[in-house]
């Protein structure tokens, strides 16, 4: 294996050097070689193409290489930890690791001291190396040079003490164009639309990174480290844009983000009560909603879709055609006699097992009193200090509140749910009312419970393929409308085609997997 990299070549580590001092110790050990290879990448890990190949060759040829050879530890690896592992790794496969300039026998333990020593100091020089980098691009950010490669708009260049700078570039005019137009109101995408008809590559995560870059009006940022806060000092680039466009820039950045990033109960609107529930009849993604002015200055709210754009439904029509949806979905009188009965039923259960628990409660009761009644005995006779008799008086009392409570809190609870199911039950047999007087939120909420799989409007009818399965249930025990025997739950709906003729109650013979109930719009 022979390695080098871009710093390693000024400094005369050069592959073919390599290679042929390696090619030449197998010649004199008489060592033949199976796999070559040659590396360009950085030694600090081993996620380097050509090595990653090398493992793969060892893999699916396994015992036909036994040693791996390499001229110093440092064109291995300059990471100890990770060439600990590679080691450990290439043993699996029968494969020694050798340096030819820094041999070590391995089988000897006192050598992996020399070898930690001979791994560790690539790590070390690597480290070195890296805080003189970056003390030095500090240095030159705080000098107010760029020291990277030139931003958009720049050039890379030299002053006149040969010192790096950057200079505006012919692409400088589509830069400033960029800043001017935001801050007149533009979107980002339409200014990079422009900008790439006039001839200029820009990606559209480019944008936001140069309105955002102070470069630009000519300052540079240096980041915080250890002992210093970050700082913004006067770059000796010549600026491309005025410091007042930047920040005004950054104002319009600013109350984008904040709008974007707005809770959507902000946005909800009481005439768009089914946004969030709706569905393209044309291309299946999710309708949205908004509002448009007249001439006259009025507002019209529409359901639309922004895919395929194709659908934009009126909401005043679509919303009344869903409350005749809801008002078709009723019980039967013979459905409120069941959840009627079904409720006391639930109720006299409830009844009985909160009296098998008060009675429960009451026994305890009763031990906790007679206890008590022999506590102060045994004060009275003496035979019970009163610093202990206050104490387990306290405590009993405490138990005999905490179970009083819990025969009250039984009854409200029981009271209470038995209120709300009540209440539940008499809202399923008016639907309609119950979307028309609850507020926006419980509207959206009601309407995906009911309909899991979404609404659509097609043909001036809305339609679903299934609505909720307790619900459906509910439906079918009536055996459907006493006016319809087809297959229809009223006059005002239809059975989708995407169904089979039959009716709402459930078929000994399959089931209904899907429900479209469609309803007129009136």
């Amino acid at each position: 294996m022979s390695r080098v990299s871009s710093d390693d070549q000024a400094l005369g580590y050069s592959l073919g050097v390599q290679t042929g001092d390696l090619k030449k110790y197998c010649v004199r050990n008489e060592i033949t070689i199976a796999y070559e290879f040659i590396e360009d990448h950085s030694a600090k890990t081993f996620e380097r193409p050509n090595f990653k190949a090398f493992l793969k060759y060892i893999k699916t040829n396994r015992g036909k290489i036994d040693i791996l050879l390499f001229t110093t530890w440092d064109r291995f690896s300059r990471n100890i930890s990770e060439a600990l592992n590679m080691i450990k790794t290439l043993s699996k496969y029968g494969i020694t690791a050798h340096a030819t300039e820094q041999p070590l026998d391995l089988s000897i333990p006192e050598n992996k001291a020399m070898l930690a020593f001979y791994l560790v100091m690539p790590e070390i020089d690597n480290d070195r190396r890296s805080m003189k980098i970056k003390g030095g691009l500090r240095a030159a950010l705080k000098a107010g040079r760029w020291p990277r490669a030139a931003l958009k708009g720049y050039k890379n260049s030299r002053d006149e003490n040969n010192k790096p700078i950057i200079v505006p570039s012919k692409d400088a005019e589509y830069i400033k164009y960029l800043f001017s137009e935001f801050v007149k109101g533009r979107s980002q995408a339409d200014i990079r639309a422009d900008l790439i008809t006039k001839g200029f590559s820009i990606s559209r995560a480019q944008v936001p990174d140069i309105l955002r870059n102070p470069v630009y009006m000519g300052k540079i940022v240096v980041p915080k480290d250890a002992e210093e806060e970050s700082t913004l000092v006067k770059g000796l680039q010549e600026p491309l844009i005025s410091e007042a466009v930047f920040y005004k820039t950054q104002r319009i950045l600013e109350n984008r983000k904040i709008k974007l990033n707005q809770a959507s109960s902000f946005i909800r609107k009481d005439e768009l009560p089914l946004r969030g529930n709706l569905i393209c009849s044309k291309c299946k993604n999710h309708l949205t909603g908004s509002a448009s002015k007249s001439k006259t200055g009025a507002k019209h709210f529409y359901y639309h879709c922004n895919y395929c754009k194709k659908e934009r439904i009126p909401a005043e029509k679509l919303n009344n055609s869903f409350k005749d949806l809801l008002s078709d979905i009723s019980f039967k009188m013979k459905m409120k006699k069941f959840q009627a009965a079904l409720i006391d039923d639930r109720l006299n259960v409830r009844t009985e097992k909160s009296l098998l628990n008060k009675v429960k409660i009451e026994k305890k009761l009763v031990e906790l009193k007679e206890r008590t009644i022999k506590l102060q005995d045994m004060l009275i006779s003496g035979t019970l200090p009163s610093s202990d008799y206050l104490t387990i008086k306290t405590r009993l009392e405490a138990e005999k509140k905490e179970l009083e409570d819990s025969i009250k809190d039984a009854s409200a609870n029981d009271k209470d749910k038995l209120e709300k199911l009540k209440l539940c039950a008499a809202h399923l047999g008016h639907l309609d009312e119950l979307f028309e007087e609850a507020s926006l939120e419980n509207k959206q909420q009601l309407v995906s419970s009911i309909f899991p799989e979404k609404v659509f409007f097609t043909k001036n009818k809305c339609r679903t393929l299934k609505i909720n399965e307790v619900l459906l249930l509910a439906l079918n025990s009536g055996k459907g409308s006493s006016k319809k025997e087809s297959g229809q739950h009223s006059e005002k709906s239809v059975l989708s085609a995407l169904v089979e003729s039959e009716r709402f109650e459930l078929s000994s013979k399959h089931r209904i997997k899907m429900l479209s109930t469609c309803v007129s719009d009136i």
